[in-house]
């Protein structure tokens, strides 16, 4: 399974087959743990307008950032939320079993390995 921490950026890559023009897609993963409350959810949300080619459907990527105030635990993606150009709102539920842990921020301090001078 995915391990993050607090910093820790990560795109989730989808294919979606599909009828209308999609404005935005958007991904929502909820701690297992805590599934109430805004730390309990990480969203993504993209704008749709470079599709990436995964195949049959139209590719899009959602990027998820993991925020300091998302608590540490196992997420699972709940839903999909597609919006179309002209407004309507899908939410989909995963056909996939999709999650990631996020895990606390590393308290050991970061040490120097080398130093090195460099002309301007």
């Amino acid at each position: 399974m995915t391990q993050l921490i607090p910093g820790d950026r990560i795109t989730l890559m989808m294919r979606i087959a599909h009828e209308m023009n999609v404005q935005s897609v958007t991904a929502v993963f909820r701690n297992l743990d805590n599934p109430h409350g805004e730390a309990g959810t990480v969203m993504g949300e993209t704008e749709v307008q470079q599709p990436v080619d995964l195949g049959q459907g139209e590719g899009v990527g959602v990027t998820l950032n993991i925020r300091p105030d998302h608590r540490p635990g196992e997420y699972a993606l709940e839903s999909v939320r597609i919006r179309s150009v002209a407004g309507q709102l899908f939410e989909i539920e995963p056909p996939y079993n999709v999650r990631f842990t996020v895990l606390e921020e590393p308290r050991l301090p970061p040490s120097i390995q080398k130093f090195n001078f460099r002309q301007a």
